[in-house]
This record gives structure tokens, C-alpha cells and sequence, in this order.
């Protein structure tokens, strides 16, 4: 070892004097050439040593990275082809177009299962789509008859997601409703069927519309904008207004049947400011308050976790004046490719 290393050294000693013999006068070409070659053959030799240093070529010899760099051009080069088929996974991940993800949801009354939820999500760079699907099922479904289908498209803005346009397809006990809301104009427009006149239910005025979204891109808003303290989210969905707003989000340890881990818990707050249906109402699902306001307890899983780039709200639990908890479970994530046709925004 010592003997290599003194090897070394005298090496070092003399490419760094043959330096300073080359120094001392231009050297004409048949010395250029034979000092190249002799320095190829010193920097083999220090290569084998471990200890390869930079060192300059003859005087005088220049290349396109600019001058005492010809010779490491191809190492150079070959880094940047090692950085690039490194970072080659990454780079195709950020360039995918959109992400698809369907949750499925078990909605628990007392411990009893009465209902199930889909939520189909597409998010791009640009824009977004969800849909829902709710039905519910066993001695709920038997009473109330009740099935809701809705979709809602838009994109991202500085302020969060604005919808183009929401609808959603309800059967209540047997009749059939309709709520079709296009946001190309202020306040945005709304076509009910059946125009809520005709429910007993108080109206929405017109100008109160102004700056409202539709409910699913008001769970969009929510959920992008957990770190920040949202302000509370308007909401109008053909027949009422109100607002949502996550209080008290703090980290806590959150579990279902699609995930277990650390999370956040807070609190969902629902306040109604018009569309307060005047007729008696059964007091099956009224909240404890008794009034059109009410809130919810909201565990929610790092998207990244799932596959997304949004918390997952995986248990939701609304307080009921005659049944228990209303309770809502993500029981299930499946991961889709997105199909730039379904979301031609995104």
C-alpha cells in the first residue's frame, strides 16, 4: 500500500512538472501531439491509483465545452445520460395527463347498513370531473325508495375549482327530480324539476347565487385547501343554499376498511341560509340542533397514500335525534387510467 501510494505521488509530481516545462514556450505541433498522448497515458495511471485528478490538457487545446475540458466531455455527457434514465420514471409520473380514482362508501344508520356511495373522481392539471352515485339498500331502501345520481365538470382557478356545469338525477319515494345548473353567466342558472315553489320549500334568491358552486365541486374546494384555514365553501344545489367549512383539523391517527394510519379529524360545519322547506318534517334525520345548521365529525387520509392528489375523507359521522350516528365508511379504492375523453377539460 505504501509503496503504491508513493507510485502515486511520483506520478502527481511529474504530470505537474511536465506542466510547467509545457508552460515555458508554445509548443509546436508535433509536441502537442506527443504531450496528449503522454498525458492519456498519466491520467490511466493515476486512474489505477484511485485518485484521478483534473488535469489540464497541452497548452492550447480547446473544445466546445471551452478550454481544459475536451477530454471530460464524454464523462459529462455520460452523467447526464445516467440523470436522465434515473429521473425518467418521475418525469413520465408528472407528465401523466390526469388522475381517476373510485371510492366506494358504506353509509351506516345505527349500526345498520342502509345505504352505499360512489365517487368517481378525474383530476387533471387543468380541470376536474366527479360523479356520485347513491342508493339506498335493506330496510331504508324498502321505506324511502331512494336513488341519486349526479356529475359535476370544471376547472382549477387561482380562487379553487369553478364548475361549468352540475347535474344530478334523484328519485325520492317513487318521483323523480331533476336539477341542471350552467355557471356561463352571474348568478349562475339553474333548471329544477319540479320547481321548488311547488314543494313548499322557501326560494333562493337570485342575487344570493352569486359566487356559489355546486356541492361536489364544494367537496373539491374543501378538500385542496385543508392547510389553509378554508374560508366557508357556498354552496347551491338547485333547491338550497348553504355552507360548508372544515374547523379544528388537526393530525390524528384515522382507520376504515381501505385505510389505517395517520391522518387528520375535524370538524365538517353545515349552516343553511335559504331554500328551508316549510313543510312538517319527520323527524328521522333531523339534526340535534333542530335547525337547518349542524355539523359532522370528518376523519380524512393523505391522498398520496391512496394514489391521489387530494385528502380522502374515509369516515364521516352525522349526529341524528332518533337513530344514533349517521356514519359514513371508505370501504374500497380503486385506481383507474384516466380517459382524456371523459374529461375533456382536465
Amino acid at each position: 500500500m505504501m509503496l503504491r501510494r508513493l507510485l502515486c505521488t511520483n506520478l502527481e509530481g511529474r504530470m505537474g512538472s511536465a506542466h510547467t516545462r509545457q508552460e515555458a514556450r508554445p509548443p509546436g505541433p508535433r509536441e502537442l501531439e506527443t504531450a496528449s498522448r503522454a498525458q492519456r497515458i498519466k491520467r490511466r495511471e493515476l486512474s489505477a491509483c484511485g485518485a484521478e485528478k483534473n488535469v489540464a490538457p497541452p497548452h492550447g487545446i480547446q473544445g466546445p465545452l471551452g478550454p481544459w475540458r475536451v477530454w471530460a466531455a464524454p464523462r459529462s455527457s455520460l452523467k447526464l445520460a445516467l440523470l436522465l434514465i434515473l429521473l425518467l420514471p418521475s418525469m413520465v409520473l408528472a407528465a401523466t395527463p390526469a388522475e381517476r380514482a373510485v371510492l366506494t362508501y358504506d353509509i351506516n344508520l345505527g349500526g345498520l347498513g342502509v345505504a352505499q356511495a360512489e365517487l368517481d373522481l378525474i383530476l387533471g392539471p387543468n380541470g376536474y370531473r366527479v360523479e356520485s352515485q347513491v342508493t339506498t339498500q335493506g330496510f331504508l331502501g324498502r321505506i324511502l325508495d331512494f336513488t341519486t345520481t349526479a356529475r359535476s365538470t370544471g376547472t382549477w382557478q387561482p380562487a379553487g375549482p369553478q364548475p361549468d356545469l352540475h347535474y344530478s338525477d334523484t328519485v325520492w319515494r317513487g318521483e323523480a327530480r331533476r336539477v341542471e345548473i350552467t355557471y356561463d353567466a352571474v348568478p349562475p342558472r339553474a333548471e329544477v324539476t319540479p320547481q321548488p315553489s311547488t314543494e313548499d320549500r322557501e326560494p333562493v334568491p337570485e342575487d344570493a347565487r352569486t359566487g356559489t358552486i355546486d356541492p361536489l365541486s364544494g367537496v373539491l374546494a374543501l378538500l385542496r385547501s385543508t392547510t389553509e384555514s378554508p374560508p366557508p365553501t357556498a354552496i347551491y344545489d338547485g333547491r338550497r343554499l348553504y355552507t360548508l367549512a372544515l374547523d379544528a383539523l388537526l393530525p390524528a391517527e384515522v382507520s376504515s376498511a381501505a385505510y389505517s394510519g395517520a391522518g387528520w379529524r375535524g370538524v365538517l360545519d353545515y349552516d343553511r341560509k335559504f331554500g328551508r322547506s316549510t313543510k312538517p318534517r319527520s323527524t328521522m334525520f333531523r339534526s340535534r340542533s333542530g335547525t337547518g345548521s349542524g355539523s359532522a365529525d370528518i376523519h380524512l387520509a393523505p391522498g398520496a397514500a391512496l394514489g391521489l392528489s387530494v385528502p380522502v375523507p374515509v369516515r364521516i359521522e352525522v349526529p341524528t335525534s332518533t337513530f344514533g350516528s349517521l356514519v359514513v365508511l371508505l370501504t374500497n379504492v380503486r385506481l383507474l387510467p384516466a380517459d382524456q375523453t371523459a374529461c375533456e377539460q382536465c
